[in-house]
């Protein structure tokens, strides 16, 4: 996606809806051009830096992205946020 937004292009990505069937598949899609009588220059792409917490899934995405990974922050337990280690009960 961020290859084809970079050249102004349409892209989709499939986007999972509890309850279709296997065979079934949404997609949420833009097209830039859609916005643009003239379109601009090509954009320089930015970077893609995923933010992951396991070796699992910073393999995955290496291994799966069908688009350059550029890197990727690691986020540990003491990061804090979604990954943060339980804390005491909140009065």
């Amino acid at each position: 996606m961020l290859d084809a937004f970079a050249n102004h292009e349409a892209a989709k990505i499939r986007f999972d809806v509890e309850g279709l069937q296997r065979e079934e598949a949404e997609y949420l899609s833009f097209d830039p051009r859609a916005f643009w009588e003239n379109v601009p220059a090509p954009l320089v792409r930015p970077r893609f830096l995923p933010i992951v917490s396991t070796d699992s899934l910073a393999t995955m995405l290496a291994r799966k992205s069908n688009g350059r990974v550029d890197g990727f922050i690691i986020e540990g337990p003491t990061a804090g946020g979604h990954n943060a280690p339980l804390a005491g009960r909140c009065s």
